[in-house]
């Protein structure tokens, strides 16, 4: 009351509200007096001054009070109150009007729908502004209503259901603000992005390409945003170690490069600006500040005809701007300019409705029941009829609790009282249209909340006026008749009146008319159609006779590519045809992943064996590594582990810890399994580390040869002369590895160990069969060893594989494959399904294997009886 009272001094002098001209009107007929007659229609007296202007008019005038619909259990006390402080005339009915539908839907959203059709079809008979939809709370009613009407395009009219806050540039605002407090995280500056259109430097900011370089680049925090100009510099330094690579990657690199240091002058500037907000002098030096922050969001909004949303949005702009100029003119009257202060300005200017919407009298008439006394329509919906909703739910206010409300001698209403205003507006809504006008609506349920909805209790007589029995209780309403119900949205767009929007329409159409001229519903059909057939059609992958797909044999080929066409032909489809990669959250790495921490490991090994290679400290044959070794380790694996973390691959510090040291006992252990393995296999030496290859040629025995491309982790030499090639495993030994004994290419999806030794052999012109290894380098997996000599029984096993893998990819032959168990899809990213559909994969998937152009691909997934 202090700060009301200090405002009210402050304010009084220039500044006059509705409360000042009511009691400046009570005043002046003290003064002058009244004649005449008056009725006072519905009254609403929630203030102390209206009532007194009331009782102040029926000292002087004749007085009439109409009270309108009341009812029996909760009767308006404070209009009574009044008129019995007045002595005026009353005039009152108790009879409470009742609709003459109730129809209930399975959730808001249908309940909405349902209504915005049946207003739709009354507008063949009825102009838009004789018919009302009104709604008890404005969550989630109010927002549903604008979007479904809008989509219908029905026009409407009535008080916005959104606040400044709701809108595009309110979130932005409020985005661009909170950035300090956030810590400048990378979803909450790519959350600002992805929300609104942003302009910097004259261009508008490219969303997608940041994102990307920033989930790229391992950005978490504030602190990581240096990460991207890192990665910047590591692009710009790789096109100058390869300046003869083609043109296209070239110029993605270097786009790639432009786009990363575009984003780190992005993010500088934003802190930038808010550093001078912090630092601020003046309010005119804050309120720059903030407009340069407020200049990054773009002005150019579509013409406010467009849509409701769009409409607002434009408004809700205008709001922000005026509001930032209000900023600077704070000096003299707000003390010094803190940032907390406008902060709390900000969400105080933001927590404001934008007003009204439309034009008053043209459309169809959208709002709160509180519209409802004294309307004039011929229609009437009231949407929301369910407890919780109608009446919603009024808690006892902790500050001015009822015990003090009712001290104040109906100043400030208790629960009951706002409870009975409530009942009143719903009665005055029903009552402002004819008998035979009038429907009430409500929810069986509510997804947003969960669980199940009753009607509302004031919905009572309604239920006993349509079922006929006057003993019905509310708890029994689904005995009751003559209630319309919507089953669900599938029903109510086949049988219920006329659908609403173009795309209700056609889903009509899709289910009435299966012959329908619509090329949309025509094509999802024929899609739905393919896929439960036991054909196999373009629709599951068969991209047979397409001109387009490209040559797998004209250009070398990695071998991890190879084996993923058999692990899931459409999988390799979308990421070495389409491109299209996996995207991963670098806030989700909680510790660092199983990949990264096998890169980590390969760099270390590669560094290692490489360093001793070339400075001349490397074991002979049968010698065992020199403790130097150990101490090389460590370095080297310090330097690793820096350029990991700082990268952002390690997830959180405290398992980092855990992590990093696990890895490190790993490679110190290393050190004596690699004696042994070397001892073991005919006292090798190492020979090489990471060993490149390109263009190796592959007979495939049919006339044709694929080219192949890789880096071997390790290659040893015996004392024969004979080389050994090893793959470094930094996983556990899996099932799919113990089945090399039975195919020693696992049905093409182990590929590397005979390619690797093809393209050794054909390096190093050896002639003898060369060893080919999994070596897993880990405590966890024993440091075991998988292996064999690729001789020629293996080769002809292998290049018929990988004539069935190009066969497959030149064949346009990219169905969705489940794993080995059958029963779920292989881990593979462009098959994000989970759930009771990998069972359907699975079953469509028997469905079409006995088709003629899967036949070779069963074949190779059969060899030996191990599919």
């Amino acid at each position: 009351m202090r700060i009301y009272d200090a405002a009210h001094r402050l304010l009084a002098p220039a500044v006059f509200d509705e409360v000042d001209l009511i009691q400046a009107t009570t005043d002046r007929i003290r003064t002058h007096g009244i004649s005449g007659s008056f009725v006072v229609f519905l009254p609403q007296p929630r203030r102390a001054c209206d009532a007194e202007l009331l009782r102040v008019i029926a000292m002087y005038a004749n007085t009439r009070v109409i009270l309108g619909f009341t009812g029996e259990a909760y009767a308006d006390e404070a209009a009574h109150r009044l008129c019995r402080d007045l002595g005026a005339d009353m005039e009152v009915t108790w009879q409470p009007p009742v609709a003459d539908a109730l129809l209930n839907a399975s959730d808001p959203d249908d309940e909405v729908r349902a209504v915005v059709r049946r207003v739709k079809e009354a507008l063949v008979e009825h102009p838009g502004h004789r018919i009302a939809v009104w709604y008890g709370t404005a969550s989630p009613y109010a927002r549903l209503l604008d979007e479904h009407f809008d989509q219908a395009g029905v026009q409407i009219f009535g008080n916005t259901a959104r606040s400044l806050a709701e809108t595009t540039p309110g979130r932005a605002f409020r985005r661009l603000l909170a950035l300090p407090a956030q810590s400048f995280r990378r979803d909450d500056v790519l959350a600002l992005l992805a929300d609104t259109s942003i302009s910097y430097d004259g261009i508008r900011a490219p969303r997608t390409a940041w994102e990307r370089i920033s989930r790229t680049a391992g950005v978490v925090s504030g602190d990581d945003w240096n990460r991207v100009r890192e990665f910047a510099r590591r692009r710009r330094r790789w096109l100058a170690d390869y300046p003869d690579t083609d043109e296209a990657t070239a110029r993605r690199t270097q786009q790639a490069a432009e786009h990363a240091e575009k984003l780190h002058e992005f993010v500088t500037f934003l802190q930038h600006c808010h550093a001078q907000i912090e630092s601020a002098s003046s309010w005119q030096e804050l309120g720059e500040g903030v407009e340069q922050l407020w200049s990054l969001v773009e002005r150019d909004w579509r013409p406010a005809t467009a849509t409701l949303a769009r409409q607002e949005d434009v408004r809700g702009h205008r709001r922000i701007s005026e509001f930032i100029v209000r900023v600077g003119e704070l000096d003299g009257t707000a003390g010094a300019p803190d940032p907390l202060l406008l902060r709390q300005l900000v969400e105080i200017e933001l927590d404001h409705e934008l007003g009204g919407h439309g034009t008053v009298g043209r459309g169809v008439h959208v709002g709160p029941i509180s519209h409802g006394p004294g309307a004039d329509v011929d229609l009437v919906f009231v949407v929301g009829a369910a407890e919780g909703f109608i009446p919603a739910r009024i808690h006892e206010d902790p500050l001015v609790p009822d015990r003090a409300r009712v001290a104040t001698n109906g100043a400030l209403g208790t629960r009951r009282e706002r409870l009975s205003t409530q009942h009143h507006f719903i009665l005055a809504s029903l009552a402002a249209a004819p008998r035979g006008g009038r429907t009430l609506t409500f929810p069986r349920g509510d997804l947003r909340q969960g669980g199940t909805k009753s009607p509302s209790r004031w919905t009572l007589p309604t239920i006993r006026a349509l079922d006929g029995r006057a003993d019905l209780v509310i708890t029994h309403w689904e005995r009751a008749r003559g209630l319309t119900e919507i089953p669900s949205y599938t029903g109510a767009v086949e049988r219920d009146l006329q659908p609403a929007t173009a795309q209700e329409w056609r889903q009509r159409t899709a289910v009435t008319d299966p012959g329908c001229d619509d090329s949309i519903v025509t094509r999802a059909l024929t899609v739905h159609q393919a896929r439960l057939s036991s054909e196999f059609t373009p629709f599951d992958g068969n991209l047979a006779g397409m001109t387009n797909l490209p040559d797998p044999t004209l250009a070398p080929v990695s071998v991890t590519a190879l084996e993923s066409w058999v692990h899931c032909p459409h999988g390799y489809f979308v990421r070495h045809i389409l491109g299209v990669l996996p995207i991963e959250d670098p806030e989700d790495a909680v510790r660092i992943s199983a990949r990264d921490r096998g890169n980590v490991l390969h760099k270390i090994l590669e560094r290692l064996v490489t360093s001793a290679l070339e400075d001349g400290w490397a074991p002979g044959h049968g010698q065992s590594w020199p403790r130097y070794t150990h101490r090389m380790i460590d370095q080297i694996a310090d330097e690793e582990f820096a350029v990991a973390k700082a990268e952002g691959l390690t997830g959180y510090p405290i398992l980092w810890d855990a992590d990093r040291e696990a890895l490190r006992a790993d490679l110190h252990a290393w050190v004596s399994h690699d004696d042994r393995r070397r001892a073991e296999l005919g006292n090798l030496a190492p020979y090489a580390a990471e060993w490149p290859f390109e263009d190796v040629d592959i007979s495939l025995a049919d006339g044709r040869a694929l080219r192949v491309r890789g880096k071997i982790d390790r290659i040893d030499r015996g004392l024969d002369g004979r080389l050994v090639v090893t793959d470094y495993k930094s996983g556990r030994l899996g099932r799919s590895y113990t089945r090399l004994t039975g195919d020693p290419c696992d049905r093409g999806q182990r590929l590397q160990l005979p390619i690797y030794a093809i393209a050794v052999g054909t390096a190093y012109g050896e002639t003898r069969p060369v060893r080919s290894e999994y070596w897993f380098t880990s405590r966890r997996a024993g440091f075991a060893r998988v292996g064999y000599d690729v001789d020629d029984a293996v080769l002809g096993r292998v290049t018929q594989a990988l004539r069935t893998i190009m066969n497959g990819i030149s064949g346009g032959i990219f169905p969705q494959r489940p794993n080995d168990d059958g029963n779920v899809l292989f881990e593979c990213n462009a098959c994000e399904i989970h759930g009771p559909e990998d069972r359907q994969i699975a079953v469509a998937w028997q469905a079409k294997t006995n088709t003629p152009e899967l036949a070779e691909l069963q074949e190779l997934l059969n060899f030996g009886g191990l599919s």
